[in-house]
């Protein structure tokens, strides 16, 4: 077995639906966006998928669960997948809050009372539009990011069941 980095929607679907025409057996980890439905439903029909429930995307399902306390404490493992200093992440979150909701500085995130969904939707817009963890360097990131704070169950278990599903097909 060998990942290939599909680079995103639609690429990634493209990419499967060539191996699935040619008999090569595959799997893929694919967005739950609402472009795309029906190649994806296809490809999910057709071989073992992790399609994001609950969630759009990674992005997505590390900023609904990842506690909120523990988010911000993502930012080194984006500096060490973007080589961006600590303070621009903060200051690209920031800029993510709408300006009438902004408090106090950047520097100031963690310590400012926002609004739990503030904060989340700024992480998200912030994480997802600036492509921190879009690499494959980004992904490993990530996964350190995510074991050193403590996997979120609702991730855990997609991945998990996903996994399950692959040691099926492999035996």
């Amino acid at each position: 077995m060998h990942p290939v980095d599909g680079g995103g929607q639609p690429n990634v679907l493209t990419i499967a639906e060539a191996f699935i025409q040619s008999g090569v057996p595959c799997s893929a980890i694919l967005d739950n966006e609402t472009t795309h439905l029906g190649r994806r439903t296809t490809i999910e029909q057709q071989v073992a998928s992790l399609v994001w429930r609950g969630a759009v995307n990674i992005e997505d399902a590390v900023c609904k669960w990842v506690p909120l306390d523990s988010l911000l404490s993502l930012l080194p493992f984006a500096h060490e997948a973007s080589g961006t200093a600590l303070r621009y992440l903060e200051d690209q979150v920031f800029q993510s809050i709408p300006e009438a909701d902004r408090q106090n500085t950047a520097r100031d995130l963690q310590t400012s009372n926002y609004p739990e969904q503030v904060l989340r939707i700024a992480f998200y817009s912030t994480m997802h539009g600036r492509a921190w963890f879009k690499s494959r360097k980004g992904g490993r990131a990530l996964a350190r990011g995510l074991k050193a704070l403590g996997m979120p169950p609702q991730i855990e278990e997609q991945f998990a069941t996903f996994a399950a599903r692959l040691r099926l097909l492999i035996r």
